[in-house]
């Protein structure tokens, strides 16, 4: 049964009442409720059921009032014991998920601790414990318990790469955007990051050369868990959240009839929090598969279930955990109706230059004149997949040595190279 201790200021018998009616009931929704006016008795030192109860239990409800604010930031009384137990759990152990704020009397600004401030907070200012406020605190306490099941987790063995493509010849280009990426990840600011792009700009390769960065390296002592899924593949979320729950061990009943909505609250906590200690990476390559094409709906995401992921990682109250991770998603277009302000940014590939257009051909071992092949490079646009086709188409023939003329007619010849574009 899950435990919960209730933080709370004696202001008068009517708060006082108050609080034991919250406490009955939230024992009849199935939760196991520690308070002072039932667990500890005359004589016994409350200091040390304070912070036993805080260190044991798995939630503490914090009830904000503006007496209770001034004691908790003043460090007075019981109040202020407490809050010194609480936010040590946050500073050390990084529990804030833990402490629920429930704001009972005034604004949240005049009633809200220091340390909860920029927390968000169930309102039950008008008491009534049968509202849609009271049912919101029970679907979040039921949210971390699952938060907090699926965090402590073994973490698996292997990777999950569904649609990994190899790298069939040497990177090249891109070195920029790369060590963008690598910034991005190594800051720990950006929890959802989309690569935008037209087709064959490179953004699955530029995708799959930082996972496989990450296969090689730790971060901050931990391997990620990385997590590839080809949306070109197997555009079926379902199937997505049916192999993630089997991966992560998520354990959920297939036949579960919310089956969908718990994998996506796991997941999104795994997400923040990390699997046993290590970051999780999940990669959606193709993303464009699940977004609205063309209209007012231009870039929005069409799979609700998927939409409700990315919205949970981003809305996520808790302070940036050491282990959280980053959904990664190529696309050919922004991803519509995500809060950039909550750690949403896309990373747009422009153009190669001429020189990394041209290192493209030469990689495949092709010579040609550098201003023949520069010029051509420039006619196409600098497009990776053209570039990368027609090298080794020439590749292919056997023609090691070319000219801009026969690499014009190539372009002009190949009807699949000029239209690649479109299957990526």
């Amino acid at each position: 049964m899950t435990s919960l201790f209730i933080s709370y200021g004696h202001e008068g018998p009517a708060h006082v009442e108050w609080v034991e009616t919250l406490a009955r009931q939230l024992q009849r929704d199935g939760f196991g409720v520690v308070l002072d006016r039932w667990h500890c008795g005359p004589g016994e030192p409350l200091p040390q059921f304070m912070e036993t109860s805080i260190r044991t239990c798995d939630f503490v409800l914090v009830i904000c009032t503006p007496a209770y604010k001034a004691q908790s930031d003043q460090r007075s009384g019981g109040i202020g014991y407490e809050s010194n137990v609480m936010t040590a759990e946050v500073l050390v152990d990084r529990k804030m998920r833990k402490f629920i704020p429930v704001l009972r009397i005034g604004s949240w600004a005049d009633a809200a601790p220091s340390w909860l401030r920029g927390n968000l907070y169930i309102d039950l200012r008008k008491g009534d414990l049968d509202s849609n406020e009271y049912r919101q605190l029970i679907r979040a306490l039921q949210r971390n318990e699952a938060t907090s099941a699926a965090t402590q987790r073994p973490a698996p063995e292997r990777d999950l790469l569904f649609g990994y493509p190899n790298e069939s010849h040497p990177w090249q280009g891109r070195e920029h955007e790369l060590a963008e990426l690598e910034r991005i990840w190594s800051e720990g600011r950006v929890r959802v990051l989309a690569i935008t792009g037209i087709g064959g700009e490179g953004k699955t390769a530029l995708a799959r050369r930082f996972v496989g960065s990450l296969r090689n390296q730790t971060h901050k002592g931990s391997k990620p868990v990385l997590l590839w899924w080809s949306l070109y593949r197997s555009g079926s979320v379902s199937e997505l959240l049916r192999q993630v729950n089997e991966y992560l061990g998520f354990d959920v009943s297939p036949g579960n009839p919310s089956f969908e909505d718990v994998i996506v609250t796991q997941l999104a906590a795994a997400m923040v929090d990390g699997v046993a200690g290590r970051p999780v990476v999940l990669v959606l390559d193709g993303f464009e598969v699940v977004q609205e094409q063309g209209g007012h709906g231009d870039g929005h995401i069409r799979s609700q279930t998927l939409r409700k992921l990315l919205l949970d990682v981003l809305n996520d109250n808790q302070p940036r955990s050491a282990n959280a991770g980053l959904i990664l998603a190529t696309t050919r277009q922004h991803i519509a109706g995500l809060p950039k302000d909550l750690g949403y940014e896309t990373l747009a590939l422009g153009r190669l230059s001429n020189a990394e257009g041209a290192a493209l051909i030469e990689a495949r071992g092709v010579q040609c004149d550098p201003d023949e092949l520069s010029r051509f490079v420039e006619e196409i646009g600098a497009h990776c997949l053209t570039l990368t086709i027609a090298g080794a188409l020439l590749a292919d023939s056997g023609t090691m040595r070319t000219s801009l003329a026969e690499l014009r007619e190539i372009v002009r010849r190949e009807a699949s190279v000029t239209c690649a574009s479109s299957l990526y």
